[in-house]
């Protein structure tokens, strides 16, 4: 008992040796002729090894994240499809979610929704205490105006029911690059110089990356087409002698995360970077912008309580690449009121109060640094891109 109170090991005490001689040490233990089987392809674009050390980092140039996030802040968000004739059946399930601890609610518009219906959608709602999302479904593939006059609608809404509070509400309007690119000198000057000051904490632009399944594929690409969606919102604006810094600071980035597990965590990390040298480039501060994700879980017929498992698989990586907001898509989100679909959006957020309350990881920062394996996908994910 003695003997071991007195052992004293450190890493220290190991024998040092070389890459190239621990390699072909691995290779002995192993009988094999070659460990090329063990490096992992990725979309043939570069492989991954799963031996590294630290000499391994410094020669291939593996470092964490350029930009270090300075405030993790997850929110749970829930989704609710609003039409013109559902907005009171949406105003109830939003409240039941509000109840289940929703804090931010995104509502996916196709047209546009009356003053009267937004005072319905928002009755009895503190809105300065919640991260109000409206997402335009269909107006962002035609033009400005249904955005537009949605905004004004919920403005004047907002302004009698909430005596003129609009400084103080957090949310966001989503325009994206290819509407952001065709509007006339009016529509700039109206986001730019009215909806801007008005409501100071919003955001307005999105580059976004969403798709319908469960799994994330051609994750470079995807991360190519959000640094162009980006780079087209500053080329509009120095066309129109529009500031740089308010496009970059009302910027938000949507994207999908599949069960990917360790390839969606250095996905939402590679973003991050890339984005970080897409606003330096155009002299602006490079920092991180906020990310919404979403995420479909997978529709197991067979066994249902694997789609908890993958929904839960999916909200993890989110959490660890740093997402500000993540949001499931199921049937659930569309107002329906059967029993089995109430459930699974209780379920599906209890996930996200789970990993947000009792994880530990809103409390670290870039809680996935350090990982040779995420530093080493994150980072060749980002030199593809």
């Amino acid at each position: 008992m003695s003997d071991t109170a007195n052992f004293n090991l450190s890493f220290d005490s190991f024998l040092k040796t070389d890459r190239a001689t621990w390699l072909n040490k691995i290779q002995r233990d192993l009988k094999l002729t070659s460990l090329d089987n063990f490096n992992q392809n990725f979309e043939n674009y570069f492989k991954i090894t799963p031996f590294a050390d630290e000499s391994f980092l410094k020669e291939n140039n593996i470092y964490a994240s350029v930009v270090p996030p300075t405030n993790t802040n997850f929110l749970v968000a829930e989704n609710f499809y609003v039409t013109g004739e559902n907005v009171l059946a949406t105003n109830k399930n939003l409240l039941d979610a509000l109840m289940r601890g929703a804090q931010t609610p995104i509502f996916l518009l196709t047209d546009v929704l009356s003053t009267p219906n937004f005072k319905i959608l928002l009755s009895q709602v503190s809105c300065e205490y919640l991260f109000l999302h409206f997402y335009f479904l269909d107006a962002t593939q035609n033009n400005f105006k249904k955005i537009q006059s949605n905004v004004i609608n919920f403005l004047t809404a907002v302004s009698k029911t909430k005596s003129e509070i609009h400084s103080e509400l957090l949310g966001a309007f989503n325009i994206n690059s290819t509407v952001f690119s065709k509007m006339g000198l009016t529509d700039y000057h109206t986001i730019f110089e009215t909806f801007v000051p008005i409501l100071p904490k919003f955001y307005f632009f999105y580059v976004e990356e969403v798709n319908t399944s469960h799994e994330t594929n051609n994750v470079v690409e995807h991360i190519v087409s959000l640094a162009a969606q980006l780079n087209t919102f500053f080329e509009t604006g120095e066309k129109n002698n529009l500031s740089l810094q308010v496009i970059a600071d009302k910027m938000r980035v949507r994207v999908t995360v599949g069960t990917k597990f360790y390839t969606e965590i250095a996905k939402l990390r590679a973003i991050k970077i890339v984005c970080a040298n897409v606003l330096k480039c155009w002299g602006l501060e490079p920092r991180d912008l906020p990310i919404d994700v979403v995420y479909h879980p997978m529709e197991s017929e067979h066994n249902i309580h694997n789609n908890k498992i993958s929904a839960t698989v999916q909200v993890l990586a989110a959490y660890l690449g740093d997402a500000n907001t993540v949001s499931s898509v199921t049937e659930s989100n569309v107002g329906n009121d059967e029993t089995d679909e109430k459930f699974n959006a209780r379920i599906f957020g209890n996930i996200q109060h789970i990993l947000q309350l009792e994880s530990g990881i809103p409390q670290i920062n870039d809680a996935a640094a350090g990982s040779y394996y995420i530093e080493q996908l994150t980072t060749r994910i980002a030199e593809a891109a």
